[in-house]
C-alpha cells in the first residue's frame, strides 16, 4: 500500500520552472509562471489560467477571458464586454442578462405588430444559428482543459494538441 501511494504521490502533476517565462509564436505569446499562464495576442491579453505537466504532458484550463476577445462575438454589442477579465460565471451571467434583453426587445416589436406567435425557443434558436453554435457551448469550450504533448530545446518551446503538427514558440 505504501508503494502505490508513493507511485501516485511521485506521479502528481506540478509546473515546470523551466517553462517560466514568455514564449512567442508566430500567432501567440504565452506567458508562463510557476502554475499560472496567459495567452496574448499583440500586445493584448486574451485569457488566462493554469498549467500543470506530467511527463511530456502539458494541461492548461482557462479560469477568465478577456473582454477583447469576447467583443469579438456578435453578441458583444449587446452584452458591452469591457477590456477586463472575466470567469465563466461572470460571461454566463452578462450573457443571459443580454439575452433576456434582446428576448423582451423582440416580445415588444411582435406585441407591437400583433405577431406574438414566435415563441422564445424560436428567438434564441435564431440567435444561436447567427452564431454557429449554441450560446453556451461558444463559452463553455474555451474554459475546458487542454491537453498537449511539450518539448522543451533550449529556447524553443514546442507544443501539439491532439497530434497536430507542433506551435513553435521562443523564449523572449
Amino acid at each position: 500500500m505504501t508503494t502505490v501511494l508513493a507511485l501516485v504521490v511521485g506521479a502528481a502533476a506540478t509546473a515546470n520552472p523551466a517553462l517560466n517565462g514568455e514564449w512567442v509564436s508566430e500567432d501567440a505569446e504565452l506567458r508562463l509562471k510557476n502554475g499560472n499562464l496567459e495567452v496574448w495576442f499583440e500586445d493584448t491579453p486574451l485569457m488566462r489560467g493554469t498549467y500543470t505537466v506530467l511527463g511530456d504532458t502539458i494541461t492548461m484550463k482557462m479560469t477568465h477571458l478577456n473582454g477583447t476577445i469576447l467583443s469579438d462575438f456578435d453578441l458583444s454589442p449587446i452584452v458591452g464586454f469591457d477590456s477586463k477579465w472575466y470567469s465563466q460565471g461572470e460571461i454566463r451571467k452578462l450573457m443571459v442578462s443580454a439575452l433576456a434583453k434582446v428576448l423582451l426587445e423582440e416580445s415588444e416589436i411582435l406585441l407591437e405588430e400583433g405577431e406574438l406567435s414566435s415563441t422564445l425557443n424560436e428567438t434564441i434558436a435564431e440567435l444561436e444559428e447567427e452564431m454557429g453554435m449554441e450560446i453556451g457551448e461558444l463559452f463553455d469550450a474555451m474554459f475546458l482543459p487542454t491537453k498537449a504533448t511539450y518539448s522543451l530545446s533550449g529556447n524553443t518551446l514546442t507544443l501539439s494538441v491532439a497530434g497536430e503538427p507542433g506551435e513553435v514558440y521562443t523564449r523572449r
